[in-house]
């Protein structure tokens, strides 16, 4: 998302409406570019866990300016040691496709257009 107007960023979400949608999700992280080409890290889980899909509020407000970019990026591992038991059975690795029954990257991001 890149803002239009300047905003105020207060927290950041990754929902996970089931958890197997997320199992095989090993990191999330969310920064902000800026026109300048700089970044700041705004939420970094280097070892993600599916139990965490939460609401995380920032230490401090964000101040996005015209022109800033929100960045989302997630990686996965969805080799057989990585997948779940189904019915007590190990599978075998697989494709995984965007969608909430299978694997998703998203970021909900909650904004006012106040400076606190």
């Amino acid at each position: 998302m890149r803002a239009a107007l300047a905003l105020t960023l207060l927290a950041v979400v990754h929902p996970a409406d089931d958890p197997k949608a997320v199992a095989a999700a090993t990191d999330y992280l969310v920064q902000s570019q800026h026109p300048d080409g700089s970044w700041d890290c705004l939420l970094d889980i280097p070892a993600w866990d599916y139990h965490w899909s939460s609401w995380y509020q920032l230490a401090a407000p964000v101040k996005f300016n015209p022109g800033d970019l929100l960045y989302v990026e997630c990686h996965w591992d969805n080799t057989a040691a990585h997948q779940p038991p189904v019915k007590g059975v190990q599978p075998a690795p697989r494709d995984l496709h965007w969608a909430t029954a299978e694997e998703m990257c998203a970021g909900l991001a909650l904004f006012t257009d106040t400076w606190p």
